[in-house]
């Protein structure tokens, strides 16, 4: 069980639930049924607990419907600097990637997936820190441009951060991105190609080796096999079960 999730999310639903019919178990039961089709995969119908499947899926949803999760994220990221576990100093340099979601279930917000032979899927596109918070994500279909997703992942960021490097690969290299970053007063660091002018100094050079953190952001993630594939009708469910995947992340490292 990780204590500091439960804990924080028996604090929001308190916070946001005072009213209601009583429930049949302590919140930590709904809590770890929950865990536990993020970490299995597991369809909601196929849960072998004292409830009925549709009783747990309700509440998830009633949760969802209420930011939850998308809370929990925030908070686990102030608690995460507030333990120096984020610092300034991981924040100047931040990465940023995408990773292709396949599609089993889902109605909205979808998008050819040329990984996928065309078929329908999403994209995540995910920011983090230099010691490998996940600070930030973006979900969209999967056929938008990763240069389309920077400023939306960036607006996400519920973090305080200062004139930032933003390490990128050349997938993300645009001269309309260059710009809205430079006026947002963020150094855009990303590979020159070997045809241009421009050579990358040695800092960034170093920097730009770095990008092996956000990929193991990724491969953390897919660990949790609810998030590997979408398997959520809506959008925003499976984006609210993202954010409690980060959480689990993140927390582990703080109590570690």
């Amino acid at each position: 069980m990780n204590k500091l999730t439960t804990q924080i999310l028996e604090q929001l639903h308190n916070q946001t639930f005072k009213l209601g019919r009583k429930n049949s178990y302590p919140l930590t039961h709904y809590i770890e049924v929950f865990r536990y089709v993020l970490k299995t995969g597991i369809s909601w119908r196929d849960l072998n607990y004292p409830l009925h499947w549709s009783t747990y899926y309700k509440k998830f949803l009633s949760w969802i419907n209420a930011g939850i999760f998308h809370k929990l994220h925030t908070i686990i990221l102030k608690l995460a600097t507030s333990k120096k576990i984020i610092n300034s100093e991981n924040l100047k340099t931040l990465y940023i990637d995408s990773t292709m979601i396949k599609n089993f279930k889902g109605i909205d917000l979808l998008g050819k997936n040329h990984y996928d032979r065309n078929r329908k899927g999403n994209k995540i596109t995910l920011i983090c820190s230099s010691n490998g918070i996940p600070i930030s994500i973006s979900l969209t279909s999967a056929n938008t441009n990763d240069q389309m997703q920077v400023i939306p992942a960036l607006d996400n960021i519920t973090l305080k951060i200062i004139r930032p490097r933003l390490v990128a690969d050349g997938a993300y290299v645009s001269n309309k991105l260059k710009t809205q970053l430079k006026q947002r007063k963020i150094k855009f660091i990303y590979p020159y190609k070997k045809n241009q002018k421009a050579r990358n100094t040695k800092l960034e050079k170093t920097l730009l080796k770095g990008r092996y953190i956000v990929e193991n952001v990724f491969s953390w993630i897919q660990n949790l096999r609810r998030l590997r594939h979408r398997y959520d009708k809506k959008a925003n469910t499976f984006l609210q079960f993202y954010y409690f995947g980060l959480a689990e992340v993140i927390s582990r490292k703080i109590t570690k």
